[in-house]
């Protein structure tokens, strides 16, 4: 399995699918409804994900913006302030980065923080979800799934 991941990931969505694809001949990443995203994704990632320590950070190869930590704008990081629409959107496209090909459920987006011994891939900081019926595993996971049936 192939995944394509942004190198540079302080980059608005559009910026990301400018820079980074598609190939020709290819389709462009289907980022999803962002509407959904943001009310049934980005309330996980900001819970569990987007944490200073971890993928609220810009040197992160999957990193993620969040209220209180890391902003696109630099002069409102640590404001405790919701998301901007470029930010949810960078976000989305950051988390689809890694789950370009292949089964949602085998994507480094939801295999990485699976536990081991539910046929997780391993992540350096433990096990996010205990097992696929973890409620920010299913939300991430009906949201990539729900790219699919977008059209073109």
């Amino acid at each position: 399995m192939r995944h394509r991941v942004p190198l540079l990931l302080a980059l608005t969505a559009a910026q990301l699918v400018g820079c980074f694809g598609p190939a020709p001949g290819e389709e462009p990443m289907r980022v999803g409804d962002l509407d959904a995203f943001a009310a049934d994704v980005e309330p996980h990632l900001e819970a569990r994900c987007a944490l200073g320590g971890c993928h609220g950070r810009p040197d992160r190869a999957l990193t993620f913006y969040a209220p209180g930590a890391w902003r696109a704008d630099a002069a409102r990081t640590w404001l405790d302030e919701p998301l901007t629409r470029d930010e949810l959107a960078a976000n989305a496209a950051h988390l689809c980065a890694f789950a370009l090909e292949g089964p949602t459920e085998s994507s480094l987006a939801l295999c990485t923080p699976l536990a081991l011994d539910q046929g997780g891939c391993g992540h350096g900081g433990g096990a996010v979800f205990a097992d696929r019926s973890d409620l920010a595993y299913r939300a991430i996971a009906r949201w990539l799934d729900s790219r699919t049936a977008e059209a073109p």
